[in-house]
């Protein structure tokens, strides 16, 4: 489930027209306009999904819909599919209306268990959503398993790095307040120190290939600016005094700062069978 504050935040968002509730991309020097970077980070995946009319799409972890509701919007004769866990975000997703000739339906489930049969679907996306699943193994095989032959697996993710895994052999105290505030603010997060294997093992354990990997940390790393304010990341500390998922972006933003987090995409196929 997502942090005690997501709806609140979740609702400015909203409010104004933007349903990206992840990470942006810059590609020059940063500013704050958070909506169209965010927009970037949205185009690179579609772009790596090679979308074409009559495809097949599954978002897992769609959220409110943003990802999707881009692709609806410059593609027809599409059918979307939005797989998410929580049912609130899934009825403002609900909101998005599909062009003429397309069909978007929202699902309730989870990404170890798609509720999609073998072979169905073009391509399945998942934009800065895997961190929060309970197995990135168990999406993976079900990723994989969905796919028809030569469609791929498009995603963002926030990855653990060996400077993360030392972190958390750690001093216990530091272990326990970075994993408290992580799980309370922004989590579920079941693999905060990176004790189950990476992506690149993942992938040739389920008998699939990486098309292409991007690390976008340094892209990415502006958009913290736009989620907290000056004062709020001054004033926040990691102690309880502000709101509590500012406090958990605040020290995401440290973490993907100081190189214990790695933000990657991917594009991943499954062998032929």
């Amino acid at each position: 489930m997502p942090g005690a504050d997501y709806f609140s935040i979740i609702s400015d968002f909203l409010v104004s027209g933007n349903r990206s509730m992840h990470l942006g991309l810059w590609d020059g020097p940063p500013d704050d306009d958070l909506p169209a970077a965010q927009a970037r980070l949205d185009a690179a995946v579609l772009s790596h999904a090679a979308l074409r009319s009559g495809m097949v799409v599954a978002d897992v972890g769609c959220g409110v819909g943003g990802t999707l509701a881009r692709a609806n919007a410059v593609h027809s004769q599409m059918r979307l599919i939005g797989i998410n866990p929580d049912a609130a975000q899934l009825v403002v997703a609900a909101e998005i209306r599909a062009q003429p000739g397309s069909e978007i339906r929202w699902h309730h489930g989870t990404a170890a268990r798609l509720p999609l049969k073998d072979d169905t679907v073009d391509v399945v996306l998942s934009v800065e959503a895997a961190f929060h699943f309970d197995s990135r193994a168990a999406f993976l095989t079900e990723a994989l398993r969905v796919l028809r032959p030569g469609g791929r697996l498009v995603l963002t993710d926030i990855v653990p790095t060996d400077a993360m895994r030392a972190l958390g052999a750690g001093p216990a105290g530091v272990v326990l307040a970075v994993e408290s505030l992580l799980q309370r603010s922004i989590g579920p997060i079941p693999d905060v120190w990176g004790l189950c294997p990476d992506w690149s093992t993942l992938v040739a354990a389920a008998g699939g290939r990486v098309l292409h990997h991007r690390d976008l940390t340094t892209q990415t790393l502006p958009s913290y600016r736009c989620f907290l304010t000056p004062a709020q990341r001054a004033g926040a500390g990691w102690a309880g005094r502000g709101r509590l998922m500012d406090e958990g972006v605040s020290l995401l933003e440290w973490l993907q700062s100081e190189g214990y987090v790695q933000v990657v995409l991917l594009v991943i196929t499954r062998s032929m069978r």
